[in-house]
């Protein structure tokens, strides 16, 4: 989960234009690592707070703060606790920070009664779920009425069978207690002979200053736990989605030694501005995870992906 800030958090935390959460399996499973262009990172500071078992977490940072138990925070993050049962609610959780390294009040997700987000039927699509993909937050919000961007925050998340695994949409007004938006995933998994006909599931979701919805996603076959691949898709509401007919984008098929045995988990970030001069002058920059067949070793890598401007061709006199 990377975020970047041009004011450096304005001092909430180390300042550095960019944070990235990420699991490294030493004790505290999240840790979080600062970077002023998105390539060379610092040493990881293990966070505290949260559960050990923490994993596939999503950060958001809030600039003006916001109120909970104990002060005023900056930073939300959600995540899924492994030692849980994956087809209960208690599998989900969120806590609160002022500096994105020492969480506060950790605690687990509610949801509606008659809209959980997981229901705990091994038979239903959102039996239970492996975590967030995305969470966007609204801070003008109405929290009114049936679309889920009008609450203060929504969530992409993971609603797995137990076998399948599919994106599915959700809304909150204080980031704790969830409804499910609708009755089907958002994003589905594809069908029998699909590259991901089994998986569709961790990634990111972000809107540009074209209006058009974007989605990044992780995504496989059969019993391979979307690490195939990453895969992308557009919408024009948020709500419903094409994937693109070139997917995989990148994937374990593409002799790549570092990324050869898995190849998903893309963390995107989008700035019309390019990022301001802080690392290469890209609109999307994409951090993703990968293993190597050869050794087992997990990395992180980096993509990006610059928009052109638009060209103006005098007539040419021939």
């Amino acid at each position: 989960s990377v975020l970047y800030d041009e004011s450096q958090f304005s001092g909430r935390g180390a300042p550095h234009y960019y944070k990235m959460w990420y699991a490294d399996a030493q004790g505290q499973d999240e840790a979080v690592t600062y970077s002023d262009d998105g390539m060379s990172w610092s040493s990881p500071v293990q966070t505290t707070g949260i559960m050990a078992s923490g994993y596939h977490a999503k950060v958001i940072y809030i600039p003006g703060g916001y109120s909970a138990v104990g002060g005023t925070y900056y930073y939300k993050i959600w995540y899924w606790d492994s030692s849980a049962n994956v087809y209960s609610i208690n599998a989900l959780r969120t806590a609160d920070s002022a500096d994105g390294e020492n969480w506060h009040n950790d605690q687990i997700l509610t949801q509606d009664v008659t809209k959980p987000l997981v229901t705990g039927d091994p038979s239903n699509w959102s039996a239970g779920s492996y975590g967030p993909v995305t969470i966007l937050y609204h801070p003008s919000a109405t929290n009114a009425g049936t679309n889920p961007f009008d609450y203060t925050f929504s969530m992409y998340y993971d609603a797995t069978t137990g076998g399948q695994e599919a994106v599915a949409l959700g809304f909150s007004t204080d980031g704790n207690h969830w409804t499910r938006y609708g009755n089907a995933p958002v994003l589905p998994h594809g069908n029998p002979g699909d590259w991901d006909s089994d998986y569709a599931s961790h990634g990111t979701v972000t809107m540009g200053i074209d209006g058009i919805w974007r989605m990044w996603y992780s995504g496989s076959g059969p019993s391979a736990g979307a690490e195939q691949g990453i895969g992308y898709a557009t919408s024009a509401d948020g709500i419903n989605w094409t994937k693109d007919p070139g997917n995989p984008i990148f994937s374990i098929y593409q002799a790549v030694a570092w990324r050869s045995s898995r190849c998903y988990t893309p963390s995107v970030l989008y700035r019309s501005t390019h990022f301001d001069g802080h690392g290469a002058a890209a609109a999307y920059k994409m951090w993703f995870t990968g293993e190597a067949s050869a050794t087992g070793n997990r990395t992180i890598g980096y993509a990006d992906a610059a928009v052109c401007p638009a060209i103006t061709v005098s007539p040419s006199a021939f």
